[in-house]
């Protein structure tokens, strides 16, 4: 009987074709083992692991009658193979991983599958069949000399032919006689490979893997693939695969001409490097074919850029968003390169769809040059080009005979209507081209489809010519000020009552005039005024009622401003205030220092504000000592103010700015504030007349700004001087003298033996003191150690509680230690009283948890404690200040997460302080995985890029921090990231040292070589605040907790008309989507009252359609100038400004965005077009486009003939320039374009083209290398001059211009072109995330916006918040403090801790973000907006979540009608799917599942919960096997959103369901419905099925973390129409921890359970019967671990 092969032969190499035909054929023979059933084969299948998961690409499996065989096939061709490392090597050439290792893989993979069937098997019941393998060499090579454990699986083709035969076969494989019967499960066999899940054999070049396919060639000459490396998801590449039995030419055949086949389009390519912008733009093949290697069918492998798309593809994602300016723009870059092509003299031959790439930055990539020609090479493959050719038949045979030029110009007219009507380019619409309309495009392309214009020279140059150019005068008239001008008289509304000032020329005048002074300027005649006038005036009143509005405490109130016609003067009217001068200040040094370092604050302000200033003298500021403030009485002035005979003016300046001369003017000031003149030494301020002297020396930019000088008083005055205090110790003791690290003593606190002892270990530079104190008596007892140490060990500020700024002098005491002054001084820091709280707190608590450890056993309904027996235990607490909540008041857990009302200032500070603990991190979750010699890949799990913390061309290191034998810290680098090329969750790692040192779970940092942090952003945008300088001065006030600023109110009405216009329909006209009421209140009231807003969006309450609409009526109604949005995700960002510029479209609103982000993957396809970098591109593909146009077109005016100009900028461009590129590259090891020896040639194609410039200077330079016209660039340009007879002058002004475009040239693709300032400035919407946008390149901190809105704000810490809000003039804050809170690292946290005074119990209460400390505050409840009708979550859910979480506020907008009508509208309708489905816990709407029976088990500071995980994985069987509601459920869902969410609230539990999960069986279409994560990765998400896992189910009845109600909350409320829970009811029941959100969340259930369709609780039966037991008993043995 024959061998039946069932081939899935796509991935089957030429070679393994035939093999597997040659084994058929030995195969099929009539014998006695294939008597009864023939054999079976399956080549090119791949089959996955059903317990690893990794995948297994099979050559050849055969299915004899008694065993399986494996075989791997290989045509290698050579000497010998030979084996070292695991690798294998054919004479010297490495060849990879030993074919045997994975084979033998490959051979496991097929045993698991094997396993599953077990049960099933008839032949041999109970038995899986044997697998043997073999790799089969097909070609000629010796292999003798492999390791014998790898020989014997090693055969050659011949001899595996062999065991076709009877003897041979039982000889090799001796089969069991009751397993010869293997022929009665072909059947079941059969299955594992026809499943759906069994996929085709993938095809791999050079560790590239075949995907999806791309591209099949008309004639199936070649089909094309995307390919990712094997190595790495962020490597793409194509796979061509080649069908060379397609092609009807014999010449085909001939190995050396499919080599020249192969090898065209790398020869084409090569010319593209003549050209500075050409060489990057084609796509070829990566890998040089080997002429013996080139089989019938045949993959070669092509260059892919990610980023761009093809031409139809462009067309149907990003062309629709393009405006006709950016279509226009987009054509003529992609003519630019076309025309560049042809200048080289290289045609492309079939300009087609296929062949245009663009990317959403309007960058044009081009391939397929396999049809092309050039006059420089010699076209071996000209007799097979018509074939290769794409271009439609009906097409073809129009321009057949056409001139190859003419060809491309007729096919880019094509593509560029096609790009203008937004049309995908089909072989229809070719044979079918119509070109109707007026528009002055069409007539080009008529002319081009014509064959009327000869090159894409000639068609780029007529659409320059044609292209209208728009050009705005712009004028301004005296409209623009008429709400300032008046035509009273000055001197009658305000008559002078005093004169305080004039100027020499009696321009300007001050005066008082009652209780008011009256500034004016004379001779101001509104109808002369110019447009530049009028804008001069205009931007000055706007900047004074900006100030104004702004309530400044140094600026008087500024009463009226404005032009009076009769007056013909400028007038500004304040207060008139009183104060004494700079010179009458007598105060203390504190006050001194404040006074100093408020007036530059206030100045910085003022530059950043812009508001024109003017005199500031001696006169200019009035002091007030009282409240320490002052006033600036005359310092506003349209006018700069120059006085060189001032002492206030800097005369060691030439010609200073306006802003040195007020710096220094300033500087003066504080001198003489603090009692020293300036440029001498001060004895009291010396580190501020030091700081003062720097300035003054200061020789690159003289007093450009004072932060330098304002940040050495602030250092002084936060620190202070550090006070030391003596201790007097026994003779015992050594004396010595501990100091402050940095300002730092760290401090221990430990429990003592006694009960009411506390154990205090204070360790600084120079030693360490321990001692006992009495908490009660606030005494220190005695000490008990003094020890001397040079360091401060890492372990002794981990541990550290606390840090205070002191030095101790330890002496030997005279008498008995007195420690008075030190207890004192202790207990009088209201940190150190905190600490001390909660070390005792800790003791109770422990108390308290080693009474429930003795009954944690017993039931919570049975558990009786002895309240009188835990009160007498408690331990009293300290008394303190009433800055933190009295924990006396709380309960048992609640009371060590008591939160402490620090001031936000003081918060904000220690954040500042801390900021370089907060390095950004991954935790690795799988091994350091070695790529190439070179790259190493580092995964994590996050949902936030933890890149995106980072400029796009940061140099960054990934560092690991370990702690030595000795206890110091200690650091090293791992090597340093290619930020380009890694990915979100995976970084690929150059330069790895110490691989073997990092283990799964370690925690590496990620730090910047420029920065030591690439958080300086944050510091200084939080330090900007804190200093004032933002544009809101106060904004840290409206952020404290007790904060009664009154709001301004702005009096805007917004009407139910305009909250109409955001309504949405559907097809029939009905709204479906309308601002709510709630939602309409809240949008009223925010825009109403600010500066500082505040929206809380509780989950599902549409806040991104609030944010949309909002945003669109700034725009729209309020006409303001700019708007920043930002957010911590890109989702977020991406999703908010998609709505924004849906509801501008909509509304014909005008609106210029701008998304900034490191990295276009993280932008979504519908802004791309207006992606930073997107724009960035298309202004320098622009510029490059029109550079010589431009250039040449100034000819005439600097006085050269247009010839000359255009030669010397080829010279300087194309030839000087481009070669002095091209050498930087032959030295480059990472960017290498071309070899030296390819450089030094490339003057000659360089020299051709200067023919066409000068056929003289072409004939002078004939011969010479590369190398030659660098060194002879002089004598070039002189040639240059003689052949052209030009010289003075005109010499001098072309060189001058070529220069110019030159260096433009070489800028527009630096970093230095601050592209990304320009944007943030000229755009009106700027949107990215917290921190991304941030980047000095972006230059935030400089500008001023209207509004800045930041979304998820409630997440944000105070530094990532600040960067946004340092800009605002006004803010609206937008998040839910109800959900997570801001997220700290590991170590800032502890710092945090460390510098507020809080231990680790406290962090997370006390770290709450800046959202909540606002919307608690009275100043937010005067402010704030709700949004309180929720869409997501089924009624049963969301009126739970309410009831828990949001004091029964939060109001559902979901209904589930269980299959009954309803009249609703404008709501979510839960499916009627769950009710009857055969799944029990999926009937109620919310369902608690019990899983007391089993202990948790701790890793660390994390758990995991066996027990718990297999319920869950039983209940999502049951899911499985309900076939009907799967079928729902993914009907649906949406792309890549899972119906199915598996939420752990513990990171080792997430892990520990992935694992069990993956080894379960099913199929691939179930494994896509469901995702596990843990909740901390959840915000913003939701799934129709949310299973909680709550994990935590301790002996000691703790709960950790799980008391604060944020995680909690966001785990429940991401269900959309059921949740169920799995938790240890036990735990939850316990009066303890009843009041805990999830015991809140237990009773809420079983309170409701009467109600079946909304509520149900299952119970564990094991562990009821178990507490049965144990009552009976008394036992406590009833409940164990897994």
């Amino acid at each position: 009987m024959s061998l039946i092969i069932k081939t899935q032969a796509n991935g089957l190499y030429q070679h393994e074709t035939k093999a597997i035909a040659d084994i058929r054929d030995a195969f099929s023979i009539e014998d006695e083992m294939r008597r009864v059933s023939p054999w079976y084969g399956y080549a090119g299948y791949t089959l996955v692991d059903p317990i690893s998961k990794k995948e297994g690409e099979f050559d050849l499996i055969l299915v004899t009658n008694s065993v399986l065989i494996v075989i791997e096939l290989k045509d290698w061709n050579g000497k010998s193979i030979k084996s070292a490392n695991g690798n294998w090597y054919m004479d010297d050439r490495d060849m990879g991983v030993s074919p045997v290792s994975t084979t033998r893989l490959k051979q496991y993979i097929l045993v698991n599958k094997l396993k599953t069937l077990k049960d099933k098997f008839t032949a041999n019941p109970g038995f899986v069949p044997r697998v043997y393998f073999f790799v089969v060499m097909c070609g000629k090579v010796n292999f003798s000399s492999l390791p014998d454990d790898e020989q014997k699986h090693v055969i050659s083709l011949d001899k595996f032919l062999k065991f076709a035969n009877k003897n041979s076969f039982n000889k090799e494989f001796t089969p069991h006689p009751n397993a010869q019967h293997l022929y009665k499960d072909f059947d079941l066999i059969d299955k594992i490979f026809v499943q759906k899940s069994t996929l085709p054999k993938k095809i791999i070049v050079q560790k590239y893997k075949q995907d999806d396919e791309l591209l099949s060639h008309p004639k199936k000459l070649y089909t094309e693939y995307e390919a990712t490396s094997t190595i790495s998801r962020s490597d793409k590449a194509i796979i061509r695969q080649w069908m060379f039995s397609n092609f009807q030419e014999l010449s085909i055949q001939s190995p050396k001409m499919r080599a020249a086949l192969l090898n065209h389009e790398r020869v084409i390519s090569a010319e593209f490097k003549q050209s500075s912008h050409l060489y990057n733009t084609a796509l070829v093949p990566l890998i040089m074919p080997d002429e013996d290697q080139i089989t019938q069918q045949y993959n070669e492998l092509v260059e892919y850029r990610q980023s761009h798309l093809r031409f139809n593809d462009f067309i149907t994602t990003i062309s629709p968003n393009l405006s006709d300016d950016d279509k226009l723009n987009l054509i003529q870059i992609l003519l630019s390169k076309f025309s560049a092509m042809h200048n080289l003299g290289i045609s492309h031959g079939d300009i087609n769809s296929h062949c245009i790439w663009i990317s959403p930055q309007k960058d044009v990539a081009i391939s397929h040059f396999l049809t092309s020609d050039a006059k420089n090479i010699t076209n071996n493959i000209r007799d097979l080009q018509p074939t290769l050719s794409f271009v439609a038949d009906g097409t073809q045979s129009e321009i057949a005979n056409v001139q190859a030029f003419k060809k491309d110009v007729y096919m880019l007219a094509v593509i560029v209507w096609h790009l203008w009507l937004n049309i995908r380019l089909t072989p229809k619409a070719l044979n079918n081209i119509c070109v109707n309309s007026d528009h002055w495009l069409a007539d080009l392309v008529k002319r081009a489809i014509n064959l009327e214009i000869e090159d894409a020279g000639q068609l780029l140059r007529e659409f320059n010519a044609k292209r209208p150019v728009q050009v705005v005068e712009f004028i301004a008239d005296t409209s623009f000020l008429n709400e300032y001008i008046t035509a009273e008289r000055l001197s009658r509304l305000y008559p002078e009552d005093d004169e305080i000032y004039e100027d020499d020329d009696n321009d300007v005048i001050l005066y008082r005039s009652g209780d008011l002074c009256v500034k004016e300027w004379s001779d101001v005649h509104v109808n002369e005024l110019s447009s530049s006038d009028i804008l001069k005036y205009q931007h000055f009143f706007e900047r004074i009622k900006e100030a104004n509005s702004q309530n400044l405490s140094y600026l008087p109130s500024i009463e009226r401003f404005g032009i009076s016609t009769k007056s013909r003067s400028l007038f500004l009217v304040s207060k008139f205030v009183e104060g004494i001068t700079v010179d009458q200040i007598e105060t203390t040094k504190e006050s001194r220092l404040l006074l100093a370092a408020n007036l530059i604050e206030a100045i910085i302000h003022l530059h950043k504000l812009g508001l024109p200033i003017g005199r500031i003298c001696h006169g200019s500021v009035l002091f007030n000592l009282d409240d320490n403030s002052f006033i600036f009485n005359d310092i506003i002035d349209i006018n700069e103010y120059l006085d060189h005979e001032s002492a206030y003016y800097p005369s060691h300046i030439d010609n200073p700015t306006s802003e040195q001369c007020q710096n220094y003017a300033i500087m003066r000031l504080v001198c003489e504030i603090l009692g020293f003149d300036i440029g001498n030494d001060s004895s009291e301020f010396k580190w501020v007349s030091d700081a003062v002297n720097i300035e003054l020396e200061e020789s690159e930019y003289p007093l450009g700004d004072l932060n330098r000088l304002l940040e050495s008083i602030e250092t002084e005055q936060v620190h202070g001087d550090t006070p030391t205090i003596r201790i007097p110790v026994p003779d015992k003791f050594s004396e010595l003298q501990i100091f402050a690290d940095n300002k730092r003593i760290y401090v221990g606190l430990e429990k003592g033996r006694n009960a009411s002892d506390i154990v205090v270990k204070m360790q600084g530079v120079g030693g360490a003191i321990q001692f006992i104190l009495d908490p009660i008596s606030k005494t220190i007892r005695f000490v008990t150690g003094v020890r001397e140490s040079d360091v401060v060990p890492h372990y002794v500020i981990d541990q550290a509680v606390l840090e205070i700024n002191v030095a101790l002098d330890i002496k030997h005491s005279v008498g008995r230690p007195e420690y008075t002054e030190f207890s004192q001084f202790l207990f009088k820091l209201d940190e150190f009283s905190t600490a001390v709280n909660d070390v005792l707190q800790e003791q109770s608590n422990d108390q308290d948890e080693s009474i429930d450890v003795c009954n944690n056993l017993i039931s919570s309904d049975a558990l009786i404690v002895d309240e009188q027996l835990l009160s007498n235990e408690k331990q009293p607490l300290v008394e303190s200040s009433s800055k933190f909540t009295d924990i006396d008041s709380l309960s048992d857990e609640a009371q060590k997460l008591a939160a402490l009302n620090i001031d936000t200032k003081k918060l904000w500070k220690a954040i500042l302080e801390t900021e370089t603990e907060a390095l950004p991190y991954i935790i690795l979750s799988q091994p350091l995985h070695l790529v190439d010699s070179k790259i190493y890949i580092a995964r994590y799990e996050d949902d936030n890029d933890v890149l995106d913390k980072f400029p796009k061309d940061s140099l960054i290191s990934l560092i690991h921090k370990t702690v030595d034998f000795n206890g110091e810290d200690r650091e090293f680098r791992v090597g340093d990231i290619d930020i380009q090329n890694s990915l979100a969750g995976e970084l690929r790692v150059k330069g790895v040292k110490h691989a073997d040192k990092i283990k799964v779970g370690e925690v590496l940092y990620l730090r910047t070589k420029a920065d030591k942090s690439s958080f300086l952003k944050r510091k200084n945008a939080l330090e900007q605040i804190l200093r004032r300088q933002s544009d809101i001065p106060n904004l840290v006030e409206y952020f404290e907790p007790n904060s009664e600023i009154n709001p301004i109110h702005y009096d805007i009405t917004v009407t139910d008309r305009d909250f109409e216009r955001y309504d949405q329909y559907d097809q029939q006209g009905e709204v479906i989507v309308s601002l709510n009421n709630l939602q309409r209140e809240a949008f009223r009231k925010l825009i109403n009252y600010g500066p500082v807003s505040i929206l809380q969006g509780p989950p599902g309450t549409g806040k991104t359609e609030f944010i949309a609409a909002f945003v669109h009526f700034l725009f729209e109604k309020q006409n303001v100038n700019n708007v920043l949005m930002v957010s911590q995700s890109h989702e977020a960002v991406n999703t908010a400004a998609e709505r924004i510029r849906n509801h501008s479209h909509r509304l014909n609103t005008p609106l210029e965005i701008v998304r900034f982000s490191n990295r276009e993957n993280a932008v979504s396809n519908n802004l791309k077009d207006v992606f930073s970098d997107s724009i960035i591109s298309t202004h320098r593909n622009l510029f490059l486009t029109e550079m010589e146009d431009r250039v040449l077109s100034l000819s005439q005016s600097i006085g050269v003939d247009r010839d000359y100009l255009a030669c010397a900028l080829f010279l300087k461009v194309h030839l000087f320039g481009h070669l002095s590129r091209m050498w930087v590259s032959t030295e480059s090891e990472d960017n290498k374009l071309i070899s030296k020896a390819e450089w030094n040639n490339l003057s000659t194609k360089l020299i051709e083209r200067l023919k066409d410039y000068s056929k003289e200077l072409h004939t002078a330079l004939l011969g010479w290398n590369s190398r030659q016209v660098l060194d002879r660039e002089n004598q070039i340009w002189e040639m240059l001059d003689e052949v052209f007879e030009v010289q003075g002058k005109a010499v001098n002004n072309a060189k001058a211009l070529v220069q110019i475009a030159f260096d433009y040239d070489q800028l527009i693709d630096s970093p230095n072109a601050n592209y990304e300032t320009y944007l943030s400035k000229t755009r009106q919407f700027i949107c990215g995330t917290c921190v991304g946008i941030g980047h000095h390149s972006i230059d935030i901190a400089n500008q001023s916006f209207d509004w800045v809105i930041i979304d998820e704000s409630a997440r944000s810490i105070s530094s990532e918040l600040a960067i946004a809000m340092q800009s605002a003039k006004r803010i609206l804050l937008v998040g839910d403090h109800k959900q997570l809170p801001p997220l700290y690292s590991p170590e800032h946290a502890k710092a945090l801790g460390r510098k507020l005074g809080f231990t680790k119990n406290r962090i997370e209460v006390n770290l709450k973000s800046d959202f909540e400390r606002l919307f608690k505050s009275p100043y937010g409840k005067a402010v704030q907006g709700k949004l309180l009708v929720q869409y997501r979550m089924a009624p049963a859910i969301g009126e739970m979540v309410s009831a828990c979480f949001y004091d029964k506020e939060l109001v559902t907008g979901v209904i589930e009608p269980l299959g009954k009508p309803y009249q609703e509208k404008m709501v979510r309708v839960v499916p009627n799917i769950y009710q009857h489905c055969s799944v029990q816990e999926l009937r109620s709407t919310v369902t608690w599942v019990d899983t007391s029976d089993k202990f948790s088990d701790g890793v660390g500071t994390t758990f995991f919960n066996k027990h718990e995980a297999r319920k869950i994985i039983g209940l999502l069987e049951k899911i499985y096997a309900d076939e009907e509601l799967l079928k729902e459920l993914r009907e649906r869902s949406k792309p890549n959103e899972p119906p199915i969410g598996i939420i752990c609230m513990y990171g080792e539990q997430k892990r520990y369901l992935r694992k069990q999960f993956n080894s379960k069986s099913w199929n691939e279409d179930f494994r896509s419905l469901v995702k596990i994560d843990t909740v901390d990765s959840y915000q913003g998400k939701e799934n129709r099925i949310i299973i909680l896992s709550v994990t935590r189910n301790s002996p000691d009845n703790k709960i950790g973390f799980m008391n604060v109600p944020n995680r909690i909350n966001v785990a429940l409320s991401r269900a959309m129409d059921r949740l169920v829970i799995f938790g240890a009811s036990r735990l939850w029941n316990m009066p303890k921890h009843q009041e805990s959100p999830l015991g809140e969340v237990f009773n809420y259930i079983k309170e409701h359970s009467s109600d079946r369709t909304s509520y149900q609780y299952i119970a564990d039966r094991n562990a009821e019967s178990k507490l049965n037991a144990n009552i009976k008993t008394n036992t406590g043995r009833g409940i164990s671990h897994e």
